[in-house]
This record gives structure tokens, sequence and C-alpha cells, in this order.
């Protein structure tokens, strides 16, 4: 199974912005379109390079959110790590996993063709599996035998819903976190994610109000364990 199985699937359609659009303008559109990547062009054919949600959090959190006004090139990921259409899946799963990448553009040479994603690839196993594909089903017999408690991290992170939000966002880059848990007297009432940040930032540049220290009970942040967003 390649990369073009998944293209066929969800189409080669990508959504890009131009390099000289302000990081404000790419956080607005990652948040409208819930996507967590923007792949940067100036001509929508070749690739300057990528825009991904924890790139802009990166960017305020150390520098703070006057960030949003400089242009998108300041904030992007030059270096772009790409696929092209006949790679196979099980390959960049692994390189994925080892780079801790979840979006790459697909390339025809130089030429931007489309852009798959770790959940892209997740989303297929399911599809060969609902097909009845022999690999796929062992796949899953597999997963079936395993429990959650033999795979998953012991040693977690968490913080609590009244911490500062920009101290949540140092917490996630500085470990390359997808997510932390919020626990509240030892009690789990919450997960905030980079979309988290970004949506509230966003939210206040939008509106102009920035008032008290956000945290992550105050923002919209904190929310229950049901949103699909928990990359």
């Amino acid at each position: 199974m390649n990369v073009k199985h998944i293209l066929e699937r969800k189409g080669s359609a990508v959504t890009t912005i131009k390099p000289g659009a302000t990081i404000a303008e790419a956080a607005r559109l990652l948040a409208e379109a819930r996507i967590g990547a923007i792949v940067v062009s100036e001509d929508g054919a070749g690739i300057d390079g990528i825009l991904s949600e924890r790139d802009i959090v990166r960017v305020i959190g150390t520098d703070g959110p006057a960030m949003l006004d400089r242009p998108v090139s300041a904030a992007m990921t030059a270096n772009v790590v790409t696929c092209k259409p006949e790679d196979r899946l099980n390959v960049l799963m692994s390189m994925m996993t080892q780079r801790r990448i979840r979006h790459l553009p697909v390339v025809d040479g130089e030429k931007l063709v489309g852009l798959i994603t770790h959940r892209d690839i997740l989303r297929l196993t399911y599809a060969e599996l609902d097909a009845g594909d022999a690999q796929a089903e062992r796949r899953s017999a597999l997963a079936e035998q395993t429990f959650v408690g033999k795979v998953m991290q012991r040693e977690v992170q968490t913080v609590e819903p009244d911490v500062p939000l920009a101290k949540a966002a140092r917490i996630l880059l500085k470990h390359k976190y997808g997510c932390l848990p919020v626990v509240d007297d030892g009690r789990l009432v919450g997960i905030v994610t980079p979309h988290d940040f970004l949506r509230h930032v966003v939210g206040e540049e939008v509106t102009g109000h920035q008032g008290e220290e956000s945290t992550a009970r105050k923002s919209r942040s904190l929310r229950p364990l049901t949103d699909e967003r928990q990359e």
C-alpha cells in the first residue's frame, strides 16, 4: 500500500498560504479548518515551507503575541520532509513515528500534489480491515489482544486547571507532547493541546481582548476527553 492509495481516497486538494501572509492569518485558517498544519507556497505548486500549530505556539511562547503580526516565513519550517505517491505507507509510518512528524506534503518531482497525515494512514488501516484485508486483520487481532496498560506511558506530565496557559504551552513544546492531561485534586478533568492554545490565542487576536492572565480553566482550552483533536 502506498501514498497514492490515500490520495485516491481523500483527494489531492491542499490548503496553502503565502510566505508573506501574517501568522495571525495562518492561525485563523488552521483553527477554522481544524487542520494541524498548512503548506506554505508562493504559487500554490511549489513548497516554500510548512507551518504547524506547534510552530505558532513555539514562536508565541518564545516572543509573545506580537509575533502574530509577523509573516508566516518567520515561523515556518523551511526544510520540509516530503514523500512521493509511490512511497510505501509502512516505511512512512515508521519514519513519521521516529521523527515525530504528523504531516507530509506529497510531491511529484518538485510539484505539490497532495498532503497526507498520520491520521490518514490510520484511517486507511481501518478501511483495509473493513474490506477484509488479511494483514489488517492480523494487526487488528494483535490490537485486540493488547491492553492499554501494556503500552501506555506511566510517567505522565500533567497540569492543574489554574496553571497559566503560557506555562502549559512551554511544557508541550519542551517535551514535544501532543497533549497535557489536566488534573484537579488527582481527578482528570480535561486535556489541553496545541490546537486549544492556538484557538485561544486566535480568539484573543480577533476580539482584541487579552485581559487577565489566561489559564487552562479560564480559557476554552480545558475540555473533556471527547474531542477528536487529541494529537
